[in-house]
């Protein structure tokens, strides 16, 4: 590595990022997908939970959080250190030398509502969405979306078993009850094709695709399948296991493009047969066409580009 060279990290290594800062001149940035700045600004954070009235207590609160989520790669950065002979950095010491470079918040103000008291070293640009893919659709998909009124989406995208997710019985048993079609990955034991009548199981399929040709979409929130949602134009709700995915589900929610949810531990044929009903008759239809259109008129992936270059990160 020669001094000068840029180093992009996520929360959890930015601190390795500024260790090569102060050992070999590295221009550390580090890259957010949702919001995790310490905020005064409950809708600004993915810990919203837990915000109360108090301006300070949220502000001191998050920045805790903050100094927490640095320290989980404080022990790689410190090695590091140690082996370029300099002093090593506790939590605090080492989330304020991050916090004097720049941090990029690669989400729409859409999904995370810019928050005032953000950082001056802190740039929103959107998400990374890319151009639209070349999709040949399998024939089993275009028949089965040819073959009766549009399904809704049902896919937990990055839960997999850790969610509670890895057999079709649920969603089989969700469509029965409430007589919606679903489209849904093919997981577990499941290979792609029709499983039951009214469910299709099916391989990767690109969300930018799929999502606008569904009636609805239930996702487990995480970040980039939250903003396909919302950029698709249909509405859209999110069952969350943990981390930032309640966090899109409430902001979802809070956007009017979908009902209120459950986290994914509540997941039931029933609880989810009720949301594919509540999703589909037609109340969250003109919000969620709204916020596409928005959605779709961003580029965050140029915005972002268009930063680095002018901040010099691009060389």
């Amino acid at each position: 590595m020669q001094p000068g060279d840029s180093v992009l990290a996520g929360v959890l290594a930015r601190d390795l990022a500024a260790s090569l800062a102060q050992t070999r001149g590295a221009r550390p940035l580090t890259v957010l997908f949702t919001g995790q700045l310490p905020t005064a600004f409950r809708e600004s954070h993915f810990g919203f939970e837990f915000f109360r009235e108090s301006a300070a207590y949220n502000r001191a609160g998050s920045r805790f959080g903050w100094r927490i989520a640095n320290s989980l790669g404080l022990p790689l950065g410190n090695a590091v250190r140690r082996r370029a002979g300099i002093r090593t950095r506790r939590a605090r010491r080492a989330t304020s030398d991050a916090d004097r470079h720049p941090v990029l918040i690669t989400a729409s103000p859409l999904v995370v509502p810019t928050a005032p008291d953000w950082p001056a070293t802190a740039r929103q640009t959107g998400y990374l969405t890319g151009p639209e893919p070349d999709v040949r659709a399998p024939a089993e998909v275009v028949d089965f979306l040819a073959s009766g009124k549009p399904p809704t989406y049902v896919g937990f995208g990055s839960l997999g078993p850790s969610g509670a997710h890895n057999d079709l019985g649920v969603v089989v048993a969700a469509s029965r009850r409430s007589g919606i079609r679903i489209v849904t990955p093919a997981v577990g034991s499941a290979r792609p094709g029709l499983v039951d009548e009214g469910v299709l199981a099916i391989d990767p399929i690109a969300h930018s695709w799929l999502f606008p040709r569904m009636a609805g979409v239930v996702h487990h929130g995480g970040a980039g399948t939250t903003w396909a949602g919302l950029r698709s134009g249909v509405p859209s709700a999110a069952i969350p296991f943990g981390v930032d995915q309640p966090y899109h589900a409430h902001r979802l929610t809070s956007l009017g493009v979908g009902p209120d949810t459950f986290p994914v531990q509540q997941l039931s044929p029933e609880s989810l047969a009720g949301l594919l009903a509540a999703l589909t008759e037609g109340r969250y239809a003109a919000r969620a066409a709204e916020l596409g259109t928005l959605a779709r008129a961003e580029d965050g992936l140029g915005a972002t580009l268009a930063y680095l270059d002018e901040a010099g990160y691009l060389g």
